[in-house]
């Protein structure tokens, strides 16, 4: 193949998965999520590193099958930092964490995770956590057994309705800006930049 084949290939293969960033995880983009799940093509998971390298965000991958690779998109500084906070701690103690540091709270997620989909273990709802959902939605998913909900949107609702709701707006604006930018052309660095500056940008849109 020759080399501007393959620079129109890679192209190509960078725009769409701009485009599945800008659907997938607009609210980390943009500053108002601390995570996000992200799932593609295996043969994308090299371009995947790429992209993130020196963004600010970290993509750890957590599982890989099916032909596909699922990473953990995070900025670490936020992550452990809500991961800190009473509330969510207590409830890590109580699914079995008993160490705070991020690194060794992934590395045991990412364990139980993949028994999880190889069907040795129940599904672990510190994901949840992981994502950046409020405490008391993780607890109310576990206790009710993802049923009794007062809304499902980005995930289900069991506290806070109209506060998260609110929430959920702000991501739904954030994926039409980040698709709009994408669509216009935007660079990947235009799209990732530092924690609340796209956020600011959005909220002047």
């Amino acid at each position: 193949m020759s080399e501007d084949v393959f620079q129109i290939i890679t192209s190509a293969d960078i725009k769409a998965l701009k485009m599945q960033l800008a659907l997938q995880c607009s609210p980390l983009l943009v500053g108002l999520k601390v995570s996000n799940l992200l799932i593609v093509s295996s043969k994308d998971e090299n371009h995947v590193r790429r992209l993130f390298r020196r963004s600010g965000i970290t993509a750890r991958v957590i599982y890989k099958g099916d032909g596909k690779t699922t990473f953990l998109l995070y900025r670490p500084d936020a992550l452990e930092g809500y991961l800190k906070l009473e509330g969510v701690r207590k409830l890590l103690l109580w699914l079995g964490y008993k160490r705070t540091c991020l690194e060794e709270i992934l590395d045991i997620f990412c364990c139980r995770y993949n028994q999880y989909r190889s069907h040795k273990m129940d599904f672990p709802h510190e994901m949840g956590l992981l994502l950046g959902y409020p405490v008391g939605d993780v607890y109310g998913f576990i206790i009710n057994k993802g049923k009794n909900y007062l809304y499902t949107g980005y995930w289900k609702i069991y506290d806070n309705l109209s506060e998260t709701l609110e929430l959920f707006g702000k991501f739904d604006a954030a994926k039409e800006f980040m698709i709009r930018r994408v669509n216009a052309g935007a660079s990947f660095s235009d799209i990732i930049m530092k924690n609340g500056e796209n956020g600011q940008t959005l909220k002047r849109a």
